[in-house]
């Protein structure tokens, strides 16, 4: 794999797994969406699991990326 595709799938595996964790630890993360209405993701439990596992997968990209280039 090039340089150019390590850089961009590490910044993919980074975001996913930074967004990831946020989500699972802030878990009351608010989005005033284009309607003006409020989307609120506290009040979807399922939501912290679903982020939880972003962050381990994004997690386990980048151990993988760092292990082929190594």
């Amino acid at each position: 794999m090039g340089d150019s595709w390590y850089g961009f799938w590490w910044g993919i595996c980074t975001c996913i797994n930074f967004n990831g964790l946020m989500f699972a630890l802030l878990g009351d993360f608010k989005y005033e969406l284009i309607t003006g209405a409020e989307w609120v993701l506290s009040e979807h439990p399922a939501w912290r699991i679903i982020f939880v596992g972003l962050c381990v997968i994004g997690l386990v990209c980048s151990v993988v990326n760092v292990a082929e280039r190594g």
